[in-house]
């Protein structure tokens, strides 16, 4: 009998979420010997890259077809890495689920385990001044995530020192006077153009869609003193 391609999909995305489901019940078996380390290491690898970047490619190609984000490139591309980069920028910003990347689940579902462990928040966070226990405990993670991603970029050929670029700072881009607006959830940055006319001549270069982590470290780019 011919099988049916429509469920084969679905199995395929369910057999990726068992998968992290598994590791994160493995991982936290043993709460005393858990460290904040080792679940990074698994959120990446298994929640973010299995999800996204799949080395498997009847998978990939299944993501694909069911229309859900998928990186173009492997899990080598340290293009992949920078965009992470700034989208774990956008979570911090938002502190609320808004990823057109659905990666940002895996992080909850972590994060949703150590939650249930009042000893392990204490643990693993020092609480930031002035802000909910575990408000704090996100923007901790998502700063420390950034740094295991940080390395991923430089492990895999990564040159340039990426940094997070303060809303409302000023830069020409193209010649084109813009202003950084912040950071979308697909990892690239948002500028808008001081000038309606600006505005129409940015759009040849991004298409509506802001700039790539690349084009900040282009000769094109340059910050400027308001």
């Amino acid at each position: 009998m011919e099988s049916n391609p429509i469920e084969n999909k679905h199995l395929e995305t369910s057999a990726w979420r068992a998968e992290y489901d598994r590791a994160l019940d493995e991982l936290f078996k043993n709460p005393e010997g858990l460290t904040l380390d080792k679940i990074l290491d698994v959120v990446l690898k298994q929640g973010i890259l299995a999800r996204i970047a799949p080395s498997d490619n009847d998978v990939k190609q299944s993501r694909i077809d069911q229309d859900k984000d998928v990186w173009s490139g492997n899990q080598e591309d340290k293009n992949l890495y920078a965009q992470l980069f700034y989208a774990v920028e956008n979570s911090k910003e938002a502190m609320h689920l808004t990823a057109d990347f659905s990666w940002i689940n895996s992080v909850y579902a972590a994060l949703g385990r150590i939650f249930r462990d009042e000893k392990m928040v204490r643990r693993f966070f020092n609480p930031v001044k002035n802000m909910d226990e575990h408000d704090s405990a996100k923007l901790i993670f998502f700063k420390k995530l950034q740094g295991r991603i940080l390395d991923e970029y430089k492990k895999h050929g990564g040159e340039n020192d990426l940094y997070v670029i303060p809303q409302g700072s000023c830069a020409i881009f193209h010649n084109i006077p813009v202003v950084i607006d912040g950071y979308n959830p697909n990892g690239t940055i948002r500028i808008k153009a001081e000038s309606e006319e600006g505005h129409r001549n940015l759009y040849q270069y991004t298409g509506g869609l802001g700039l790539k982590p690349a084009d900040i470290f282009s000769s094109d780019f340059k910050l400027v003193e308001k």
